[in-house]
């Protein structure tokens, strides 16, 4: 049967195991010196990535006028994520995390600004686009898993509970 007006009828839901949770103390987390520094290192990096992303796809509409170009853009920045970070832990495990980011972070950037400098010369092709979107998009699926595993480093263990670093997590919301 059907519920009537919310009520349901499922012997599953009062047998689901449920976790109690503890709620975040952000004020011991942001004063922590280290993860102020990492929030606002995060912070400039997300947005002067997500500007980058905007900017070319807004460009690759106006100047093909075609969705499924932009669509080839996305494709192109989401690809290396499905195999970058298996072939970057190795690196990520083996190399100092904190300049392993800001290196990725000065590649990247440079990336953009030689994009951006074939464009103010009037030399910019599709294919640069694509090129700087795929080197953009290995370096952010490499970052990410950079990031992932710096964020127990950077929260000292003694006021981070295994639920503070999750929720630190950029696909959590419920924190």
């Amino acid at each position: 049967m059907s519920p009537v007006n919310g009520a349901h009828d499922s012997k599953l839901l009062g047998s689901m195991a449920t976790t109690a949770t503890n709620p975040v103390d952000w004020k011991v987390i942001w004063a922590q010196r280290g993860f102020r520094y990492f929030f606002l290192a995060m912070f400039v990096s997300l947005f002067g990535s997500g500007m980058n992303f905007a900017g070319v796809s807004w460009y690759i509409l106006s100047a093909t006028h075609s969705t499924v170009k932009v669509s080839l853009q996305v494709i192109v920045v989401t690809l290396p994520g499905l195999f970058v970070p298996f072939l970057g832990g190795v690196l990520i495990d083996r190399l100092d995390r904190r300049y392993l980011g800001v290196l990725l972070d000065i590649v990247r950037g440079f990336f953009v600004l030689a994009t951006a400098y074939i464009a103010w010369r009037g030399h910019l092709q599709l294919w640069h686009l694509y090129a700087m979107t795929l080197i953009t998009g290995i370096g952010s699926a490499m970052y990410w898993a950079t990031v992932n595993a710096l964020v127990q480093e950077v929260i000292r263990p003694a006021n981070s509970p295994a639920r503070m670093l999750r929720c630190w997590s950029v696909y959590r919301a419920e924190c």
